[in-house]
């Protein structure tokens, strides 16, 4: 199952889906039989990302809720906070704004619990981003604004790009270039 998963996630990695795709399904496969619960919550995240991005939403989100349902029973938080933001991001790319917003409330509530730092900011941008393409400017700058120093602190600069993009977008749309202004001397 590990070897399987692996397999799976390397190329997961290297963005061929299609080759992933089976490696994820045995690894899942061998973990449903073995009741390993390490290899169903990271697969079921793996197989979802892959049916995402093969243009499969209805598959990913059945695999996401596998994921968190096995996450839940081992009071994994952290990965239901991924899984969450997993499908906010599925939602926000499919235009389904409102749902992506619900969504990214859900991971961030979980991140909290599980005190991941990097997965309630990211779910912070993923809100930000939906509320962005709702037009609702001063929402969107909102959800990342105020945990920007936070997120600064981390010096993880994927994750800070991530947050920074939407929020600075959202002011420049507002109109508030002056507070862009003040968060790009930030970053």
């Amino acid at each position: 199952a590990y070897i399987s998963a692996e397999k799976a996630n390397n190329l997961v990695t290297m963005g061929r889906m299609t080759e992933a795709l089976p490696f994820s399904r045995k690894a899942i496969d061998i973990g449903e039989r073995l009741g390993d619960n390490d290899v169903l919550v990271n697969q079921y995240s793996a197989i979802g990302i892959i049916y995402r991005r093969l243009n499969c939403p209805d598959s990913a989100l059945w695999a996401y809720n596998k994921g968190i349902a096995v996450a839940q029973k081992v009071d994994a938080k952290d990965y239901v906070a991924n899984l969450y933001n997993n499908i906010s991001v599925m939602f926000v790319e499919q235009d389904r704004y409102k749902e992506g917003v619900e969504y990214a409330e859900l991971a961030t509530k979980w991140a909290k619990e599980a005190k991941d730092s990097i997965e309630m900011y990211s779910a912070l941008a993923t809100k930000s981003a939906a509320l962005l393409r709702m037009k609702r400017y001063s929402e969107a700058s909102a959800a990342v604004s105020s945990e920007f120093h936070n997120i600064l602190q981390l010096g993880y600069v994927p994750l800070t790009l991530k947050c920074a993009s939407p929020m600075l977008r959202a002011f420049m749309e507002d109109g508030r270039t002056d507070s862009a202004q003040i968060y790009m001397q930030m970053v």
